[in-house]
């Protein structure tokens, strides 16, 4: 199913025609489930009853910001595909079922390592009892973000072949030469993502590194402004 042709929105995408003017059950569908996984983030853990269960939910706020921040990519990737080319076929139905399954199985893996990776800085700063209420060790530590960096990849695969399907149907669609730029641009991005997610889970699982791997993701903005700049020219 295409949807009628759509206009370009000046402030939010310049080079694109729009052409998902409307919100369909898809969509609605997968703001539930991000909700959902939003709200799992946010609130996970029980609401705090005494002071110091406070200032603990207080000190927690960063590892939630960062999680959230990771989630709110993800949702930015499938609204851009979405507005840009309002595709509903079976094959964007089926890979945006895949995507809505790997993103609230994303949630507790995200949620508890955001968690631990803050606790593992405060333990570096000389709180280390602020590590050991999560019962696990510097070792499992890195499992754990191998496993995050793995969904971490999956998920953003899942969003490189849907742009690669939106691609594969420019002649249908009626993409530009811009519009097709474009849209191999962001194939190329959910490629980045997906190797940076690659390259955390092998070094947080075979080397000594362990969660410290973490930092790779780190990389994840220059490596974006480098590609930019090197297409640019």
């Amino acid at each position: 199913m295409l949807r009628p042709k759509g206009k370009i929105y000046r402030e939010q995408d310049p080079n694109f025609r729009w052409r998902g003017n409307d919100v369909t059950r898809i969509e609605n569908l997968s703001d539930i489930v991000f909700a959902l996984s939003l709200g799992l983030l946010v609130t996970g853990n029980a609401a705090p009853s005494t002071y110091p269960e406070l200032l603990s939910h207080m000190a927690n706020i960063p590892a939630v910001a960062f999680a959230m921040a990771i989630l709110l990519l993800i949702w930015n990737f499938h609204f851009i595909y979405f507005r840009r080319y309002g595709l509903g076929d079976q094959r964007t139905v089926l890979l945006n079922g895949v995507l809505l399954f790997l993103v609230l199985a994303f949630a507790h893996p995200l949620k508890f390592m955001s968690d631990v990776m803050m606790a593992v800085i405060m333990a570096m700063f000389g709180q280390p009892d602020a590590f050991v209420r999560y019962q696990i060790d510097f070792a499992n530590t890195g499992k754990l973000l191998a496993i995050y960096s793995v969904i971490y990849f999956c998920i953003f695969m899942v969003i490189y072949f849907m742009y690669r399907h939106a691609f594969n149907c420019s002649e249908k669609l009626q993409l530009t030469p811009t519009e097709s730029k474009l849209t191999k641009d962001a194939m190329h991005n959910c490629l980045l993502q997906a190797m940076f997610g690659v390259a955390a889970a092998l070094i947080a699982y075979y080397t000594p590194l362990g969660p410290l791997a973490g930092m790779v993701y780190i990389l994840i903005g220059p490596a974006v402004w480098l590609m930019d700049k090197i297409k640019s020219k």
